[in-house]
């Protein structure tokens, strides 16, 4: 039998504002598992890379577990700006979303910092020692560049995020154009991406200044995020939540195959 959805999301860039022209589309779908999979007890995520998306299928029976360990690319989910397919599941969630991304704060940082710029500067490094050495060098170069900018708009979220004082998570994401200041550091993380931001030279093999700043800034928030308490009673209500709802399409699932055997 085939999985229920229980929703499809876009994630990245088209919820930051930040679509550039060779961005991919990137989607992370939800689904219940079914009498088999609990029998067998198969639990596995998929990702599916095209031309055209990336998408990445988990067992909803994960969530509550990616949203306490706060990885801000699933609390993103709750925040999508193009929602494909939604349930009740997902509308409860989404209403309890902005406490959800407040849900462990010193994990977030945790999360942002060590698990996701100190990575992106890794590859960085990695990759800008490759320049020269393959053929397709413009490739390579938008990768490097591409590094960077994921690298500087991680850490920039989390000044973001400490500055509205954990009220929006959604704000703290989004680049909005019609705010000036959100206008201007969309420009200056896709001259990044470019290859075109002040002092930004792969070839140096040298961290750029405005990365060093930035790095400073989030450092500075440090101790906003490791101030708070865990949620713990939010999490307890979120696993309720996703249990309920798994409960009740197991039962519809097999309400269904008495009926066909009948």
């Amino acid at each position: 039998m085939k999985n229920k959805v229980s929703f499809e999301v876009s994630v990245g860039s088209v919820n930051y504002n930040l679509l550039h022209p060779k961005s991919d589309i990137d989607k992370k779908v939800f689904y219940y598992p079914t009498f088999l999979d609990l029998y067998k007890g198969d639990k596995n995520s998929i990702s599916s890379v095209t031309v055209e998306k990336d998408v990445e299928t988990h067992d909803i029976r994960k969530l509550p577990s990616m949203l306490y360990k706060s990885n801000v690319n699933f609390i993103e989910v709750l925040f999508s700006r193009q929602i494909t397919k939604r349930d009740e599941l997902y509308n409860e969630l989404y209403k309890l979303r902005e406490e959800i991304a407040r849900i462990n704060l010193p994990y977030l940082f945790l999360a942002c910092y060590k698990g996701m710029y100190e990575r992106k500067m890794k590859e960085y490094d990695r990759d800008t020692s490759y320049i020269n050495v393959f053929e397709c060098e413009e490739l390579r170069r938008e990768k490097v560049n591409k590094h960077l900018m994921v690298a500087y708009r991680i850490l920039d979220f989390l000044v973001r995020y400490a500055q509205n004082e954990f009220t929006s998570f959604a704000s703290a994401i989004h680049y909005d154009d019609l705010i000036v200041k959100d206008k201007k550091m969309k420009e200056f993380l896709f001259s990044i991406r470019d290859g075109k931001a002040e002092g930004q030279n792969i070839y140096g093999g040298k961290v750029p200044e405005f990365m060093e700043i930035k790095r400073k800034e989030a450092e500075a928030v440090r101790g906003q995020y490791e101030s708070k308490v865990v949620n713990r009673s939010l999490v307890s209500k979120i696993e309720k939540i996703v249990e309920e709802y798994v409960r009740q399409e197991l039962q519809r699932e097999l309400a269904e195959y008495d009926i066909a055997k009948m």
